[in-house]
């Protein structure tokens, strides 16, 4: 059985729960209500994770409609959240989630991979 706030994915549903709940909550933070009450998506038990290095440079943020933001926190936040803290509690050795927009050209892509991987 799951624990109460874990999930094997993270759904669009899942999603709109935590920001409802969070907003119900009335805590400023929503780091502090994710850890206070245990969201997340449930860890992989694979060693070969502590090898890897995953960098994210897209995810698509249902909250925005013609680049305004219709709900608080932003679904980009709350994703974010949940798979930064999946990635730690799955043991990926490094990782980084850069959603800056898109990237005007090949250079910017390049600039990105080089700095996450250390090459200056």
């Amino acid at each position: 059985m799951l624990a109460k706030n874990k999930s094997r994915f993270l759904s669009q549903n899942l999603v709109n729960a935590f920001r409802s709940s969070f907003k119900d909550s009335k805590l400023s933070s929503i780091t502090d209500y994710f850890n206070q009450k245990e969201y997340g998506i449930i860890p992989v038990n694979n060693p070969l994770l502590k090898d890897c290095k995953i960098l994210v440079l897209e995810m698509y943020d249902r909250s925005y409609e013609n680049g305004v933001s219709t709900k608080t926190p932003t679904d980009l936040e709350i994703m974010k959240l949940f798979w930064k803290d999946w990635l730690v509690k799955s043991g990926v050795s490094e990782s980084d989630i850069k959603l800056n927009g898109t990237f005007n050209n090949s250079q910017d892509l390049n600039y990105v991979f080089k700095d996450f991987l250390g090459i200056r």
